[in-house]
Protein backbone atom coordinates (compact mmCIF):
# COMPACT_ATOMS: atom_id res chain seq x y z
CA UNK A 1 0.00 0.00 0.00
CA UNK A 2 1.23 3.61 -0.84
CA UNK A 3 1.91 6.31 1.80
CA UNK A 4 0.33 9.60 1.36
CA UNK A 5 3.93 10.87 0.68
CA UNK A 6 3.87 8.08 -2.14
CA UNK A 7 1.02 9.01 -3.69
CA UNK A 8 0.96 11.29 -6.99
CA UNK A 9 -1.84 13.24 -8.58
CA UNK A 10 -1.67 10.17 -11.76
CA UNK A 11 -2.44 7.47 -9.33
CA UNK A 12 -5.89 8.40 -10.02
CA UNK A 13 -8.24 9.54 -12.39
CA UNK A 14 -12.28 10.39 -12.67
CA UNK A 15 -13.14 8.17 -15.31
CA UNK A 16 -16.74 7.29 -16.86
CA UNK A 17 -16.52 3.60 -16.45
CA UNK A 18 -19.50 2.62 -14.69
CA UNK A 19 -18.42 0.43 -11.88
CA UNK A 20 -20.82 -2.71 -10.54
CA UNK A 21 -19.90 -3.55 -6.77
CA UNK A 22 -21.28 -3.28 -3.77
CA UNK A 23 -20.70 -0.46 -1.07
CA UNK A 24 -17.37 -0.49 0.43
CA UNK A 25 -16.87 2.40 3.07
CA UNK A 26 -17.74 6.11 3.68
CA UNK A 27 -15.52 8.87 3.13
CA UNK A 28 -16.21 12.33 5.07
CA UNK A 29 -15.63 15.53 2.80
CA UNK A 30 -17.51 18.51 1.29
CA UNK A 31 -18.54 18.60 -2.15
CA UNK A 32 -16.88 21.57 -2.28
CA UNK A 33 -13.15 19.92 -1.71
CA UNK A 34 -14.16 17.10 -3.78
CA UNK A 35 -15.08 19.16 -6.75
CA UNK A 36 -11.76 21.00 -6.29
CA UNK A 37 -9.85 18.32 -6.85
CA UNK A 38 -12.34 15.74 -8.51
CA UNK A 39 -14.33 18.36 -11.21
CA UNK A 40 -18.02 17.99 -11.63
CA UNK A 41 -19.29 15.04 -11.14
CA UNK A 42 -22.61 12.83 -12.74
CA UNK A 43 -25.83 12.96 -11.84
CA UNK A 44 -25.26 9.19 -11.14
CA UNK A 45 -29.06 7.70 -11.39
CA UNK A 46 -31.11 10.57 -11.15
CA UNK A 47 -33.19 9.07 -8.31
CA UNK A 48 -30.98 7.05 -5.34
CA UNK A 49 -27.79 9.22 -5.90
CA UNK A 50 -27.71 12.81 -7.65
CA UNK A 51 -24.14 13.51 -7.04
CA UNK A 52 -21.16 11.06 -8.45
CA UNK A 53 -17.78 10.75 -9.22
CA UNK A 54 -16.28 7.16 -10.91
CA UNK A 55 -12.63 7.25 -10.08
CA UNK A 56 -9.78 4.70 -11.13
CA UNK A 57 -6.68 3.43 -9.48
CA UNK A 58 -4.31 3.69 -12.49
CA UNK A 59 -2.02 1.22 -10.63
CA UNK A 60 -4.07 -1.92 -10.05
CA UNK A 61 -7.41 -0.99 -12.29
CA UNK A 62 -9.59 -0.97 -9.33
CA UNK A 63 -12.86 1.26 -10.47
CA UNK A 64 -14.93 3.16 -7.28
CA UNK A 65 -17.41 5.18 -7.11
CA UNK A 66 -18.05 7.96 -4.79
CA UNK A 67 -21.46 8.98 -4.07
CA UNK A 68 -24.30 10.34 -2.29
CA UNK A 69 -27.48 7.85 -1.26
CA UNK A 70 -30.85 8.78 -0.87
CA UNK A 71 -29.94 12.61 0.39
CA UNK A 72 -32.00 14.64 -1.67
CA UNK A 73 -35.46 15.67 -3.21
CA UNK A 74 -34.97 13.55 -5.89
CA UNK A 75 -35.23 10.64 -4.25
CA UNK A 76 -37.53 12.15 -1.17
CA UNK A 77 -39.21 15.42 -1.27
CA UNK A 78 -38.51 16.01 2.18
CA UNK A 79 -34.91 15.77 2.08
CA UNK A 80 -32.89 19.45 0.78
CA UNK A 81 -32.30 19.49 -2.63
CA UNK A 82 -29.35 18.55 -4.64
CA UNK A 83 -28.13 22.20 -4.07
CA UNK A 84 -28.62 23.02 -0.65
CA UNK A 85 -27.12 19.18 -0.38
CA UNK A 86 -23.82 20.32 -2.03
CA UNK A 87 -24.04 22.92 0.82
CA UNK A 88 -23.18 20.77 3.44
CA UNK A 89 -20.03 21.65 5.39
CA UNK A 90 -18.82 17.77 5.30
CA UNK A 91 -21.15 14.32 4.42
CA UNK A 92 -20.05 10.99 4.64
CA UNK A 93 -20.04 9.80 0.68
CA UNK A 94 -20.94 6.46 0.08
CA UNK A 95 -17.62 4.08 -1.63
CA UNK A 96 -18.90 1.52 -3.67
CA UNK A 97 -17.12 -0.74 -5.83
CA UNK A 98 -15.65 -4.54 -6.49
CA UNK A 99 -12.23 -4.07 -4.29
CA UNK A 100 -12.11 -3.19 -0.55
CA UNK A 101 -8.56 -2.09 -1.64
CA UNK A 102 -9.91 1.33 -1.49
CA UNK A 103 -7.36 3.03 1.37
CA UNK A 104 -5.08 4.29 -0.88
CA UNK A 105 -7.91 5.89 -2.61
CA UNK A 106 -8.57 8.26 1.00
CA UNK A 107 -5.10 8.61 1.35
CA UNK A 108 -5.32 10.12 -1.95
CA UNK A 109 -8.04 12.52 -1.10
CA UNK A 110 -6.79 13.27 2.21
CA UNK A 111 -3.55 14.45 0.93
CA UNK A 112 -5.16 16.48 -1.92
CA UNK A 113 -7.79 18.21 0.28
CA UNK A 114 -4.94 19.04 3.19
CA UNK A 115 -3.05 20.77 0.18
CA UNK A 116 -6.46 22.89 -0.87
CA UNK A 117 -6.66 23.70 3.01
CA UNK A 118 -3.12 25.17 3.58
Amino acid sequence: MNTENDIEKEDFEVCDKQTEGWFEGTYYASYEDLFAILGEPSKGDSYKVSTEWIIRDNNNGDVWSLYDYKETNRYDLSLPSVESFRKKSSHGWHIGGTSSRFQDLIAWLNSKINELNK
